[in-house]
């Protein structure tokens, strides 16, 4: 008797023991299956090319200058795909070789050691995006002027369960803060309560569609105020101290984002943004959401591109007063020029250094070239070692190596990051395996979240 219940308590440990191996392989074959998928979205993306967004008046009624400002701003900004140029590595030389080197050998040696006087050279010549100096993000003592709530929304309450661990750095840093979880159909409820004009339009978005998360964020963020942030985004550390100076906080992109993809001196990020309630920015931002096409490019007509344009047409400045230098200069904010209002007005927009929230680089972009990582449009630059040649390549890539540079090590301390985005790009990936990955219900994650 007793040896039958042993071999059964052995059979029921091994078990046990099988079924954790097996949970624990899964997660990691999901993840991987991830990363994979987001590599073979890669090239799609860059061959992709895309209609231009229009501009349209809509029903809801508009601030007369403020439309006039979008009519005359808001043009369609060239979305550049990357383009790279294959060019043969150069084999460094070793010691044994350098005493017999040929004339071909003595001149890549030459070139070599002239790289470190290149980079300073265009460090020199080329303007930074953004100060690069680590200091602590601009705050004061004070009430908030931001509410303390954390938005987050996915398509319904299961999440995909590798974005829990990120979910979880919310709640971790920020324990006093509300949490509020969104999903389309409590989306569409605040927008049929609270912008009925806007109904149509989302009902009209297929199931899966970004444009309907993006519709949901910013309704959410207009009528409630607070930080809305993707779910693929870490949280470093508390977020108290960004909500007391200013009413509204609006991150980059990357610069490298910027100059190798766009082509332009700033995009506005969507994935993480702070806000007061019933700000006139996105009052306008809601009052031209309905010009948004159904088919067309998320980037243009809910995205990235789109709220650039709307950040232009709202602060009255072209893309060629961008151009010019900033007048904000109490603090690290980007150099680019963003009007005349200032900073701390309750309806003015802050734009942060983008060590604060939005400072890593698309996977997409980077390649390990002789042992060092770097953006692929750097890697010719790096081989060529000589500075005719830059007249081949735009002022902006340019830049964006520069740039590169500039923030390396302000990039591997992040020692004032609040947040991280590890750019999964789910927007992009077949409906058919999201819908096949582990899911965790949102209250699995944070149980005492609210919804609407």
């Amino acid at each position: 008797m007793r040896l039958h219940l042993r071999s059964v308590v052995g059979v029921a440990f091994v078990l046990v023991l099988f079924i954790i191996l097996a949970y624990q392989a899964q997660n990691l074959h999901d993840e991987s299956q991830i990363r994979i998928k987001r590599n073979q979205e890669k090239e799609k993306r860059t061959k992709s090319t895309h209609n231009a967004n229009r501009i349209h008046t809509v029903d809801q009624p508009m601030d007369e200058s403020l439309l006039n400002n979008v009519k005359q701003i808001a043009k369609p900004v060239p979305l550049r795909a990357p383009q790279t140029e294959e060019t043969p590595e150069h084999k460094p030389l070793q010691e044994t070789e350098i005493a017999t080197a040929t004339p071909r050998q003595e001149s890549e040696e030459q070139n070599v050691e002239q790289t470190t006087k290149s980079w300073d050279f265009m460090l020199e010549k080329y303007q930074a995006f953004q100060p690069a100096d680590e200091i602590e993000f601009p705050t004061k003592e004070g009430p908030p002027r931001i509410p303390h709530i954390i938005h987050q929304a996915w398509h319904n309450e299961l999440v995909i369960s590798n974005f829990s661990k990120y979910i979880n750095t919310f709640t971790k840093h920020n324990p006093k803060w509300e949490y509020r979880f969104w999903t389309h159909e409590s989306g569409r409820r605040l927008i049929a309560e609270r912008h009925p004009y806007l109904l149509e339009k989302f009902d009209n978005f297929p199931m899966m569609d970004v444009k309907k998360i993006d519709f949901i964020k910013y309704v959410a963020i207009y009528e409630f105020g607070g930080l809305y942030s993707d779910i693929d985004v870490k949280n470093l550390r508390p977020l108290d101290i960004a909500t007391t100076k200013y009413a509204c906080i609006l991150p980059t992109e990357p610069f490298e984002h910027t100059a190798f993809m766009f082509q332009q001196p700033v995009v506005i990020n969507v994935g993480i943004f702070m806000c007061r309630p019933k700000h006139p920015f996105f009052k306008l931002v809601l009052q031209t959401l309905n010009s948004t096409e159904i088919k067309a490019h998320p980037l243009r007509t809910t995205g990235s591109l789109y709220l650039t344009n709307m950040y232009s047409a709202y602060n009255n400045i072209t893309f060629e007063d961008m151009q010019k230098p900033k007048v904000d200069n109490d603090t690290n904010t980007p150099y680019f020029y963003k009007g005349t209002r200032p900073v701390e007005h309750d309806d003015s927009i802050y734009i942060p250094n983008s060590q604060y929230f939005l400072d890593t680089i698309d996977h997409i972009m980077l390649i390990d070239f002789q042992n060092e990582t770097m953006p692929v449009y750097c890697k010719k630059l790096r081989q060529l070692h000589d500075l005719d040649n830059l007249l081949m390549m735009s002022k902006y890539t340019i830049r964006g190596c520069t740039e590169y540079h500039r923030r390396e090590l302000i990039r591997k301390n992040k020692k004032f990051t609040f947040t991280r985005h590890y750019w999964y790009h789910m927007w992009t990936m077949d409906d058919g395996w999201i819908f096949s990955l582990p899911k965790l219900h949102i209250r699995e994650i944070v149980p005492y979240y609210n919804t609407y």
